[in-house]
C-alpha cells in the first residue's frame, strides 16, 4: 500500500512498514534510494526478531492440517535451519509452502501476469560503445516499448502462457535477452543516432513474478463478485441520461451528493460571489478531467482515488487526500448549495454532458472541450 494510508480494522498496523519505508522517485529506483542497509538495521535493532537472509524453503513438518515447522537451507552457504512456530506466513512468491502443505491452489494454464525484469539505463556526456549481442533477441526500435524517463518497467515481462514454476529460469532468460536486444537496437541499429552516449547501468538478473500458483482459501472472491454491480452501476449511470433525460446517478445514488442536499441551509450566502471567482471555481471539473485523461493516458504514478471523496465514506481504508477533498466539499456547500457537485466533480459533468436535452443538437463548449480531452487521448496513446 502506498505509504501513509491505513487499512482495516487495525489502522496503526502500517507504521511497521513505514518506518522503513523508502520513497524512490521511480521503480526501479536507485540503490541509495532504497536503502536497504538502513532497513536491515531497524530490523536487526528489535529484540524481538531474528532475521535470517537468503534462505530458501523447501519443506515443511504438519500437525495433522497446520504446518508445525519449515526447513530452509542458506542459499549462500547451504547450511539447513528447522523453524518451528505456530503461524507461517508464505511469502515465497509461488505458494510454495502452502504447496509443500497440500493446501489447495491453482494456476492459470495460459494468460497470467508475466515475470518481470526491469532495466535502467542512462546517458553521459561522450560516445559510449557497445558490442553487438547477436545471442539477444532479433530486435529493432519498433518491435518494443521505449524505456521511458531511462528504465524499463514492470511491463517488460513474459512468460504469460508458461510454466512459472518450472520454467522460471528460461522465462528469465528469455527477458534478458529482450532487455539487451533492446538495447542493442537502441545503441548499434535504428536508434543509434539518438543512443550514442547511453550507456546500462543497472538490469534486474532476478525476475519477479507477478502471477503464479494461487492458494484457495475458505472463501473465494472472483472478479465477477465484484464486476458485475459495479458493471450494472456504470452502465445505468451512462445510458439513462442519453435515453431519459435524467441523471440518476447524481440525483439518487451518489452519497456524497446526499450529504449536501441533507446540509442546514441557514448558512447559506446572501450575497453572490465575485463573477470573477465563480469563472474560476467552473474551471475546477473540466481540469480535473484534463488531469484524468493526463494520468490514464501517460501512466503517471498518481491514484486518482485522491481527487474525488467517495472513499473518504470508508474511513478506515481512506487516504488523507481523500478526506481533504470531502471536508472541504462540505463546508463550501454550507455556504454554496451542492457547491462539490457545481464545481468539483468530473463524474457528474461529464454525466450531465451525456443527458439529451432540447439544446442537445447545439455546438457548446462543452463539445469542443470534449473534442480537446479526446485528441489529447489520442495522441498520448500514440506517443506513450
Amino acid at each position: 500500500s502506498p505509504v501513509g494510508m491505513r487499512r482495516g480494522k487495525y489502522p496503526r498496523i502500517g507504521e511497521i512498514v513505514e518506518e522503513f519505508a523508502d520513497r524512490a522517485k521511480k521503480s526501479p529506483g536507485t540503490f541509495e534510494e532504497f536503502g536497504d542497509a538502513q532497513k536491515e538495521a531497524l530490523v536487526r535493532s528489535e529484540s524481538n526478531i531474528d532475521l535470517f537472509l537468503n534462505q530458501h524453503a523447501f519443506q515443511v513438518d504438519m500437525d495433522q492440517s497446520r504446518i508445525a515447522a519449515v526447513y530452509a537451507f542458506d542459499t549462500k552457504t547451504s547450511q539447513h535451519t528447522k523453524f518451528t512456530g505456530k503461524l507461517f506466513c508464505d511469502a515465497t512468491g509461488h505458494g510454495t509452502l502452502g504447496a509443500l502443505a497440500q493446501a489447495e491452489w491453482t494456476m492459470a494454464e495460459k494468460g497470467r501476469m508475466g515475470m518481470s525484469n526491469m532495466w535502467a539505463w542512462d546517458e553521459g556526456d561522450k560516445s559510449v560503445e557497445y558490442p553487438k549481442t547477436p545471442w539477444a533477441l532479433d530486435l529493432n526500435m519498433s518491435d518494443f516499448p521505449y524505456p521511458v524517463d531511462h528504465h524499463g518497467q514492470w511491463f517488460w515481462e513474459s512468460g504469460f502462457d508458461k510454466d512459472a514454476i518450472g520454467d522460471a529460469e528460461g522465462i528469465r532468460d528469455w527477458n534478458l535477452r529482450a532487455v539487451f536486444g533492446a538495447f542493442n537496437a537502441m545503441k548499434n541499429r535504428d536508434g543509434a543516432d539518438k543512443h550514442k552516449t547511453a550507456f546500462l547501468t543497472w538490469v534486474a538478473f532476478i525476475g519477479g513474478p507477478r502471477e503464479s500458483r494461487q492458494l484457495l482459501g475458505d472463501l473465494v472472491l472472483t472478479q465477477e463478485d465484484i464486476a458485475i454491480g459495479l458493471v450494472v452501476l456504470a452502465i445505468a449511470a451512462i445510458s439513462l441520461p442519453i435515453v431519459a433525460r435524467s441523471n440518476v446517478y447524481c440525483s439518487h445514488l451518489c452519497p456524497h451528493g446526499a450529504v449536501q442536499q441533507l446540509l442546514p441551509r441557514k448558512w447559506k450566502q446572501k450575497k453572490p460571489m465575485p463573477r470573477s471567482l465563480t469563472r474560476l471555481l467552473l474551471w475546477i471539473r473540466p481540469a480535473l478531467i484534463a488531469w484524468v485523461v493526463l494520468v490514464s493516458m501517460m501512466q503517471l504514478p498518481f491514484s486518482l482515488v485522491d481527487i474525488e471523496p467517495f472513499d473518504a465514506y470508508a474511513w478506515r481504508s481512506a487516504a488523507w487526500p481523500t478526506f481533504c477533498v470531502a471536508v472541504i466539499g462540505i463546508i463550501a456547500s454550507l455556504r454554496v448549495p451542492m457547491a462539490y457537485c457545481r464545481c468539483g466533480c468530473g463524474t457528474g459533468a461529464i454525466l450531465q454532458y451525456l443527458r439529451r436535452h432540447s439544446r442537445s443538437d447545439r455546438w457548446t463548449r462543452a463539445d469542443g472541450f470534449t473534442l480537446v480531452c479526446l485528441g489529447l487521448g489520442l495522441f498520448l496513446y500514440l506517443v506513450f
